[in-house]
């Protein structure tokens, strides 16, 4: 599932970062590339990816399961998780929120 989190998560996060930018994306350096390519080949983004996402609060959990990665619209979120469309937004801005903090001091733990 933690390898559907990051895939599913990078590509949400690509759009939206490209829609802000629009185009001023840059290449990945080859010692970036490296660090990727390492990271992704180790069981160890699974493992903290499983723990990040464990981190969150049930209802967080729940509605970024739903909202991201199953790719379901926030209408059908939150008719799922009986709430209205402001809160699902809200807790799927604070699971994404909580993730990029993780991923933050994750990636600062490896310096």
């Amino acid at each position: 599932m933690s390898s559907r989190i990051i895939s599913v998560g990078s590509r949400a996060s690509e759009r939206q970062a490209f829609a802000r930018f629009a185009g001023e994306l840059r290449a990945l350096t080859e010692e970036e590339a490296v660090a990727v390519e390492l990271l992704a080949s180790s069981g160890e983004l699974d493992e903290w990816a499983n723990a990040a996402f464990d981190g969150l609060s049930l209802e967080q959990r729940d509605a970024v399961r739903l909202h991201v990665i199953e790719e379901r619209s926030y209408a059908e979120t939150s008719e799922l998780l009986g709430l209205s469309e402001p809160a699902v937004r809200a807790r799927v801005s604070r699971g994404l929120r909580s993730l990029r903090r993780a991923a933050s001091g994750h990636r600062e733990g490896r310096r």
